[in-house]
């Protein structure tokens, strides 16, 4: 268990942390020491960009902004704090919430709901005080802002297949303009006959997680080549290669 005390002031100090827990037995632990007085805060620092995720253009992210002394500590305003998000490397633009306000008494904002509008390489932000206590600005460590999903694509798609007979599973995946997966993509993923002599049958829609639809009972009810199409919300659709199916 760590315990951490926030001293007013550098004097000493000592008192009991009560530990209990039912049906154990309380106990106080003495701790004693001397404080260290605080300082006081004198620079914004981006401290988490997104929590550590990806940043994707045009969807939500966070920042979380601190403030801190001289010695890279964090420090608790005295007052309200402006908080303001800018650009300063990047060639889109920054949309959504850009400000906040770090609470007196605390020393962090987390700032979440900025948007950038483009898919871009070592982007840069600047923290900015706009009140309240007097803070330097502080400048992010460079980022990159990934595509979204455009593009379904099939994957691990089965050489053939029999009639009645379920496939072997495969999935259809979320890409980027890359090529990559979409991660973040969690859409709505259906399938269909885009040509073929039969029926098909079978779960049909499916969640994508992680950007990727996983289809595991899928079947056809007659003899034939088979090309399969998948389609989901604002995505472009993808065919899958033919499958013989005997």
């Amino acid at each position: 268990i760590d315990v951490r005390f926030t001293p007013l002031a550098g004097i000493a100090y000592s008192d009991n942390v009560v530990c209990s827990s039912s049906p154990a037995t309380t106990q106080n632990v003495a701790v004693s020491g001397t404080g260290i007085a605080p300082a006081a805060p004198t620079q914004l620092v981006i401290t988490s960009i997104n929590g550590g995720n990806n940043v994707v253009e045009n969807l939500p992210f966070s920042i979380t902004v601190e403030a801190q002394d001289g010695g890279n500590i964090a420090q608790n305003v005295s007052a309200n704090t402006g908080v303001q998000v800018n650009l300063i490397t990047g060639f889109g633009n920054l949309g959504g919430t850009v400000t906040g306000t770090i609470l007196a008494g605390t020393n962090n904002v987390v700032i979440s709901g900025i948007t950038y509008d483009l898919a871009d390489f070592g982007v840069e932000v600047e923290a900015a005080r706009t009140s309240g206590d007097v803070l330097t600005s502080g400048t992010s460590a460079p980022f990159d802002v990934l595509g979204a999903a455009q593009d379904l694509g099939f994957a691990n798609v089965p050489i053939s297949g029999v009639v009645g007979v379920n496939l072997a599973a495969f999935q259809v995946q979320a890409l980027r303009g890359d090529a990559s997966v979409a991660d973040e993509f969690a859409g709505l993923v259906t399938i269909s006959i885009q040509s073929g002599p039969g029926n098909i049958a079978g779960t049909l829609a499916v969640n994508a997680l992680n950007g990727i639809a996983t289809f595991n009972d899928i079947n056809f009810d007659a003899p034939g080549g088979y090309i399969l199409q998948a389609v989901a919300s604002g995505l472009n659709p993808g065919n899958s290669p033919s499958i013989p199916i005997t």
